[in-house]
């Protein structure tokens, strides 16, 4: 017969200042995908808002060419 996939993993004892350090670095984990999502949303609105328009890029471009002369 074949074997079986299941694997059961148990830990005894976990001293108390592993169990708040774990505990700390999960809520860390969380708060920084939090974050992530929330830049994500700003840099997609911002895309929207500051998208250019045909008048915005000609006066870009007037602009750069002051810059030239």
């Amino acid at each position: 017969m074949g074997s079986c996939d299941f694997w059961l993993w148990k830990d005894d004892y976990i001293d108390p200042r592993s169990k708040f350090v774990i505990s700390k670095l999960l809520e860390r984990i969380v708060e920084i995908e939090h974050n992530v999502e929330s830049s994500r949303k700003v840099e997609t609105s911002d895309k929207e808002i500051n998208k250019p328009t045909k008048s915005t890029k000609s006066m870009e471009s007037k602009i750069d060419m002051n810059k030239i002369e």
